[in-house]
């Protein structure tokens, strides 16, 4: 064994390790649409239905003769919609040993990997309900599908380009579905979007470029249209990561729910060697009680 007059850092053994007990994650966590929803609501079933309803036009012609005889009836049934409820998981094995050891930032393993996958499965959630899917029964090999709400919207709508081009967008287009809404009878107040549309609806041409870029007595520049003031409603911009490049969505959140079928369970799987096995299971569906309290702009193929 060598000897020495003076030890230094370079030359011992016995230094432990050194690690921080947090762990720096930034991946994003933010649903905007599954938070904002109005509802959360409970089905028994993996199709579950409702019904919407709309009076006639009005009529400048509703008049009559004195002492006519009462004419036929005239009504309108109500209007039968359904989804399909779609599941979505994850799957976490820790071993006996993994479970058990000294880990830094993490008591548990287990509990830590549950914590992740549940916001992943959120975020996987608010992109399955923002997206244009159409509502699909599945199979035994098929899985099924809920409906999103880019699907469920087909009234209000309004092509402002070709897909992955995305000109600028102008302000007639947003006054478009806005008027639509409005003459619809719907009470929309957001618009969500994505970052490709919310740097064009910032730079959108029209009376919006009367928005001013201030300078406050703190040196902060602002130069963003938070809200959208139109002559058919007010509206909140809110940016979504995980919307559609391709979609702006305009929404009367009161008019949406996501039902759960199966809430947020965590599954034991029978146990198979020196390790424990666990799902993490959500089972829900999208309904649009009125698709036409809503609508979007978007940009097509071809």
């Amino acid at each position: 064994m060598a000897t020495t007059t003076q030890f230094k850092t370079y030359d011992a053994q016995a230094i432990r390790e050194q690690i921080s007990d947090v762990i720096y994650d930034i991946s994003p966590t933010d649903t905007p649409f599954l938070s904002s929803v109005a509802k959360k609501g409970k089905v028994s079933n993996t199709f579950f239905e409702w019904q919407t309803d709309s009076l006639v036009a009005a009529s400048g012609s509703n008049k009559h003769v004195e002492g006519a005889a009462v004419g036929a009836a005239s009504m309108t049934d109500t209007v039968r919609l359904g989804n399909y409820t779609q599941i979505s998981k994850k799957v976490l094995e820790v071993t006996g040993t993994h479970e058990t050891v000294d880990q830094a930032g993490k008591k548990s393993e287990m509990a830590y990997q549950l914590a992740k996958a549940s916001k992943e499965i959120k975020r996987d959630m608010e992109t399955s309900l923002l997206a244009d899917n159409a509502a699909a029964a599945g199979s035994a090999s098929v899985a099924r599908t809920t409906r999103g709400a880019a699907n469920f919207i087909t009234t209000n709508v309004t092509d402002a380009g070709t897909s992955g081009t995305h000109a600028a967008m102008v302000e007639a287009d947003v006054t478009a579905v806005a008027e639509d809404i409005w003459t619809a009878g719907g009470e929309a107040s957001t618009i969500l979007l994505g970052a490709t549309n919310r740097k064009l609806i910032t730079a959108m041409s029209g009376r919006a470029d009367q928005t001013q870029s201030v300078v406050d007595d703190n040196k902060t520049v602002y130069n963003a249209v938070d809200v959208y003031v139109s002559d058919f409603g007010t509206f909140n911009i809110q940016l979504d990561r995980y919307c559609d490049q391709d979609v702006v969505y305009f929404l009367q959140n009161d008019m949406w729910s996501v039902d759960f079928l199966r809430d947020f369970q965590t599954v034991d799987i029978a146990k198979e060697g020196d390790s424990d096995k666990k799902m993490l299971l959500v089972e829900y569906g999208l309904r649009c009680g009125n698709e036409a309290a809503n609508g979007k702009i978007r940009y097509t193929t071809g």
